[in-house]
């Protein structure tokens, strides 16, 4: 007779990939900033992520196809800055993760690469979509809208150092992104937003009591308890309630270990309490990556 035990963390970090057909998601904005990188305005090589530089690469996602114009906020170590983005196309790319014992997949809809230049060099210390007006959408029906104004809602524009793991290898691509034929805006000095005059403009939401998954037993049998991790989303409002909670990854395994495995990572994260993001000194709406690592204790 063999016991098994499950550790399970949670890992709060900004969600900007969808896999599978999820039945349910939320968006909070037509578009996010996956994530962002300072290049060489020569392409000489890789740059840290912040700078300094005068022209920054980023990519924008969501949770299906689409095409829409959006605003881009930046706030530097020169005060603040927008770009205007025109005719972004988002679109379908499947990518590898990390599933443990299986190879798992993720479904993401991203644009091109985007280049932002501005007139000197600067450290980028954050940046998030101010707003989007969508052109062409049919799965969550953002077209024919009008603009659509977006809280900084997401950790990466609350903290731009925490990268979710399963996006790490977009900062690769964005080093070795080609600078010719991709999309480049200007940036232009705006007024500071409001909501800065707190002690803590800024703070990423967290888990403040994140619930365990329980190791499914359908995936005891025969003598071998696979270790496995499943990304999921969840979607915090602003008073930190759980609105919605979906998978990310998607993998295959047998016996319908698959769905045992995401159904008990989403049953989870739905019991699980968490503390909203704050952005311009208030609680603000957020989706995150809720992790769950099943290990198997023999």
């Amino acid at each position: 007779m063999r016991s098994f035990g499950i550790a399970a963390f949670v890992v709060l970090s900004s969600l900007f990939v969808l896999a599978g057909r999820a039945r349910a998601a939320t968006e909070f904005c037509p578009a996010d900033i996956v994530t962002w990188q300072a290049v060489s305005p020569d392409n000489s090589g890789p740059l840290n992520q912040t700078g300094p530089s005068t022209l920054y690469a980023l990519q924008l996602s969501a949770l299906s196809a689409r095409t829409l114009d959006a605003t881009v906020v930046i706030e530097t170590d020169a005060g603040w800055y927008g770009a205007a983005l025109s005719a972004v196309q988002l679109t379908r790319t499947l990518g590898a993760t990390e599933g443990g014992a299986y190879t798992a997949y993720v479904e993401r809809f991203l644009s091109p690469v985007v280049y932002v230049r501005f007139p000197s060099s600067v450290h980028v210390q954050r940046m998030w979509v101010g707003s989007a007006t969508v052109s062409s959408d049919v799965a969550f029906l953002w077209a024919g809208k009008g603009r659509f104004d977006c809280d900084p809602h997401s950790s990466e524009a609350l903290n731009p150092q925490r990268m979710s793991a399963v996006l790490t290898h977009d900062i690769q691509t964005l080093r070795s992104a080609p600078l010719p034929s991709a999309q480049r805006a200007i940036a232009i000095a705006i007024a500071a937003p409001d909501g800065l005059g707190c002690a803590k403009p800024f703070v990423s939401a967290r888990g403040t009591h994140p619930v365990a998954p329980a190791y499914p037993d359908i995936a005891r049998g025969e003598g071998f308890a696979p270790y496995v991790i499943v990304d999921a989303a969840v979607s915090i409002d602003a008073a930190g309630r759980v609105v919605d909670a979906w998978p990310i990854s998607q993998f295959a395994a047998a016996n319908g270990q698959a769905n045992a495995f995401v159904a008990a990572t989403l049953d989870a994260a739905r019991k699980s309490s968490y503390s909203p993001a704050v952005a311009l000194c208030r609680p603000v709406s957020g989706t995150y990556t809720f992790r769950a690592d099943f290990a198997p204790r023999r």
